[in-house]
Formats: C-alpha cells, structure tokens, sequence
C-alpha cells in the first residue's frame, strides 16, 4: 500500500516534465493509463492478501485520497480537452465529449459510493474488494467512452 503511494507520488514527478508536451486529451489519456494499473494493484491486493476487514478499511481509507485527487486532475484535464475540442476544434478527431462527459458520472458515483462507506465506516473485505473493482472498470469504461468516434447509447433507428 505505502509503495503504492510512494510509486504515485515519484510518478506524478515524472509525469510533470512532460505535462506542457502533450495536448489536454493526449495528458487525460495518458494520465489515466498511468494510473489504472496502481488501482489494479489495489484490487489484485484486496484479493490475494485475504484482508481482514479491518485491514481493507485500511486499505480503502489510505486509497481513497489519492484516487479522489488523481479523478478530479483527470476531469479536470478532460474538461479543458472538451473545451479546446468545441472551440478550438483541437482533437476532435480524437476525443467523444459526450461520452467522456457521461462516463465520468459513472466513475463520480463510484467515487461517492467509496466515500459514503468510508464515512459510515462500514466496510468489509468483500465490499472493499467489490469498490475497487467498480471504480477500476469505471475507469476503464471512462477511458474508452472518451474515444471519438462516440459509440451511440441507443442502437441506429430506435431499435
């Protein structure tokens, strides 16, 4: 768990040299494949340690900052990915704003969900397994919705 911060952390050094090099949705991409595998480890870590629960509360409690703040820099990143996209026609060939925009819902519910347990202090190795593993496949879901082209909700003519 601590190298896990400790790899982020040297990480987000790393990464800062080269944030004025990439385009605001190549650095959303990029950050969030940098940073899928670190919640991978904590899933893979919840599942093979056997965690009692008051160890994953641990787990999830010493996590659940760094995922907050990496989301919210991703979002942030996103949002201004959409706005050049829309104004600036910067990567419009590269970006889904709806879907990146819908896709983020979904991975902000699962970031409240943690939090909400978090503050009832209610969790289990099961559940904390089970949110990790949410918030991985959101993560992934909000990565591939990004793409463009935009994968339409419902199927071509209303079917």
């Amino acid at each position: 768990m601590y190298l896990t911060l400790l790899l982020f952390a040297l990480f987000s050094h790393v990464t800062s040299i080269t944030d004025n090099i990439l385009m605001p949705y190549d650095r959303f991409q990029y950050d969030l494949e940098k940073f899928i595998p670190v919640v991978e480890q904590e899933v893979e870590f919840a599942e093979l340690s056997g965690l009692t629960d008051d160890q994953a509360f641990e787990q999830i409690k010493t996590f659940f900052p760094t995922l907050q703040l990496r989301i919210q820099q991703m979002r942030n990143t996103g949002i201004i990915a959409d706005l050049n996209r829309r104004s600036k026609k910067e990567g419009i060939t590269q970006m889904c704003g709806q879907g990146h925009q819908f896709s983020y819902l979904l991975v902000d519910h699962k970031l409240r969900n943690i939090q909400e347990v978090l503050l009832k202090k209610r969790i289990t190795a099961a559940n904390n397994l089970k949110m990790l593993t949410e918030i991985k496949n959101a993560l992934v879901k909000w990565g591939e919705s990004s793409k463009f082209p935009c994968k339409g909700v419902h199927p071509k003519g209303g079917k």
